[in-house]
């Protein structure tokens, strides 16, 4: 359901889309994704210090992470949404809860 992989998260404001991905693959990186904003570097856990070092050397990062990443996603309504964001919400706020993922997009 999840896969292990290195998140690398930057700013979109000026930066040329074309000009990063080919930044990020020739480093290492798996994908990359354009979303609301902002871009996400996913790469292999083995490459992520190497792809992140790289990028650190032309852009500035937002931040950077191993995380789990979905497989695939499961689309939920706005009110299903907002109660699995409350739920998370109360996982996170215990204390032996370390880190929380989840695979749903909100549909509008």
């Amino acid at each position: 359901m999840f896969e292990k992989k290195g998140l690398i998260v930057i700013d979109d404001e000026g930066i040329d889309h074309d000009e990063i991905f080919m930044v990020a693959v020739e480093a290492g990186a798996e994908d990359v994704e354009f979303e609301d904003g902002i871009i996400k570097v996913i790469t292999e856990p083995s490459n992520f210090s190497d792809v992140k070092k790289q990028l650190e050397e032309q852009y500035e990062l937002m931040g950077s992470e191993l995380s789990m990443i979905p497989k695939n996603t499961v689309e939920v309504s706005k009110e299903s949404g907002e109660t699995i964001e409350k739920l998370i919400s109360a996982l996170e706020d215990l204390d032996d809860v370390q880190e929380v993922y989840a695979n749903y997009d909100i549909v509008e």
